[in-house]
């Protein structure tokens, strides 16, 4: 089954199982661009699981990840992500940060989903 399938079934431990097995093997092949999109999808299941710590921590990965390799434009998108998760925590002030540096960045890009993305966030603090 693949990844994407098993989300929109619901099955979310069959998921994950996939997105660990795609990170193990992306690590081991050196593709940044899959193990920053597993561990995105990872930090996403575990975001809607409730375990908020786990989803920053994957969070965090993917954009230290996206950060070291110059992946600017995906940046936007990690940014917004830890934003999600720090006003799930219920830290405003730092989900605006990271919504407001998102939209520096989506600016500077020229980025209209990603400025879209960040403006949400703060609309959603505001």
């Amino acid at each position: 089954m693949s990844t994407a399938l098993a989300r929109l079934q619901g099955d979310d431990v069959s998921a994950g199982a996939l997105l660990e097995e795609a990170l193990t093997v992306s690590e081991r092949t050196g593709d940044i661009f899959s193990q920053a999109g597993a561990l995105a999808e990872l930090g996403r299941l575990a975001r809607n699981a409730g375990d908020l710590a786990a989803a920053e921590r994957r969070f965090r990965q993917v954009l230290e990840l996206r950060e070291k390799h110059g992946e600017h434009r995906r940046l936007t998108y990690s940014l917004c992500d830890l934003g999600d998760v720090a006003r799930d925590h219920g830290h405003h002030a730092r989900a605006q940060e990271h919504y407001e540096r998102a939209l520096s960045r989506a600016q500077q890009l020229d980025d209209a989903w990603g400025m879209a993305r960040a403006l949400h966030g703060l609309g959603v603090l505001a």
